[in-house]
């Protein structure tokens, strides 16, 4: 006999055929509601992007929709979305969006509506990065032990990470040994980058030894 029971609290089916990948989905109060209730972000392949709101005391009456904030097209599909401190000068959450060939930063807020409707939820750019090389993936955090913000980095499909501090581009550097881009994690108790090589082995690279590598931007 089991001590838990599951139970369907929420679901939605996103559109048509469009194609999505693990980095497509991130958790978090990205319209700094200070609720406390955290929003579910998706993007996909074909460049849509939905914010969700799901509440349990709605499992049952309510609709996908109830709970969908927004639905926005993009130009170019979505590799990964994160919510974090992406903008200097502010405590506030912000949405990073990864494509191909462009990282872009948004502030998502609400707006007063009327009353058959709720609140009116918009996307507001507030910087860009255009890559010279095609991303793969992402992760963020304190690099460098720095508190209060969040840096980026992007992992290319050629093996060089991508470092950005809000809307300066910091530095790159290729990874050794590189043949296939893999999976890309931050340990901010090591202040180190994790990742997968080809030969399958667990690599570990700190913040301070990429900054510091000298003739590591070119192979």
């Amino acid at each position: 006999m089991s001590l838990f029971k599951a139970c369907d609290w929420w679901s939605a089916t996103l559109g048509e055929g469009e194609e999505f990948d693990q980095g497509c989905l991130c958790v978090g109060d990205v319209d700094n509601s200070g609720t406390g209730h955290d929003k579910i972000i998706v993007g996909s392949y074909m460049g849509m992007l939905r914010i969700f709101s799901p509440h349990a005391n709605k499992c049952t009456e309510g609709s996908p929709a109830d709970a969908q904030l927004l639905e926005v097209q993009l130009q170019n599909a979505i590799i990964q979305v994160e919510v974090g401190r992406f903008v200097s000068c502010s405590e506030f959450l912000h949405l990073a969006v990864l494509h191909p060939r462009k990282l872009s930063v948004y502030a998502v807020f609400g707006t007063a509506g009327n009353v058959d409707h709720g609140d009116q939820y918009q996307l507001k750019l507030i910087y860009e990065h255009n890559l010279q090389r095609t991303a793969c993936n992402m992760t963020y955090g304190t690099f460098g032990g720095v508190t209060g913000h969040h840096s980026l980095c992007i992992q290319s499909m050629d093996g060089m990470l991508m470092f950005f501090e809000q809307d300066s581009y910091s530095f790159g550097r290729f990874l050794p040994g590189f043949l296939l881009p893999g999976p890309l994690a931050y340990n901010s108790r090591t202040d180190s980058f994790l990742t997968v090589s080809s030969a399958r082995q667990l690599e570990s690279y700190k913040y301070e030894t990429l900054a510091v590598a000298a003739d590591a931007e070119s192979r």
